[in-house]
């Protein structure tokens, strides 16, 4: 018998993410996550945000903090592993008002798992040519453990100048930095850098 054409439907590997900032700008690459079938542990200062996503309820561990309050929010992440497991994936996006909390979470999520991979939405800011110090993959190299990568938020040229991107544009980049596993990726463009808003 020639299974020439016979089709095997493998499922896709699911995973427990962590997702930091996916209520807002990032509710389209959350809702992206569940929809896939991943387990989500959602962070967010709004409660009433939760509610976008009840139709996922069952994959969903939301929780309620803000991350100015780096304390509670590593013991919540820490917590969380009793809901899911391990958490072996991240999305991030973190206001510069918290410029270590990125590197505290990686700490938290090396303690939970071997492996884990980090996906880091930042500014435009990251990509300034006269931007001076340490870069964050310099910052993450001291943690084997955790494959991290970049999203840097751009803008978008136009007949009439530039503009900073949609929600719904960055979700869109984001996605597919998500799925292209890339080390560096750019939503819109960060050159001619004089043309940004």
């Amino acid at each position: 018998m020639s299974h020439d054409n016979c089709l095997i439907d493998v499922p896709p590997t699911l995973h427990h993410f962590l997702v930091i900032g996916g209520t807002g700008m990032l509710s389209g690459a959350t809702r992206y996550l569940l929809s896939r079938g991943n387990k989500v542990t959602l962070v967010s200062r709004h409660t009433n945000r939760f509610s976008q996503f009840s139709s996922f309820a069952s994959q969903l561990n939301p929780v309620m903090q803000d991350y100015q309050r780096e304390a509670r929010l590593i013991s919540a992440i820490h917590e969380s592993q009793a809901v899911f497991g391990p958490i072996d994936r991240a999305l991030l996006w973190i206001h510069e008002t918290a410029p270590i909390l990125p590197i505290s979470i990686v700490k938290e999520l090396e303690h939970q798992r071997n492996n884990c991979d980090v996906l880091h939405v930042v500014s435009s800011a990251e990509a300034d040519p006269m931007r001076r110090g340490e870069t964050w993959f310099e910052k993450m190299a001291s943690h084997p453990h955790v494959h991290y990568r970049q999203v840097i938020l751009g803008f978008v040229l136009g007949e009439r100048g530039s503009r900073w991107l949609t929600n719904q544009e960055i979700s869109n980049g984001v996605i597919q930095a998500l799925d292209s596993k890339s080390k560096k990726a750019v939503v819109g463009t960060v050159s001619p850098w004089r043309m940004r808003p």
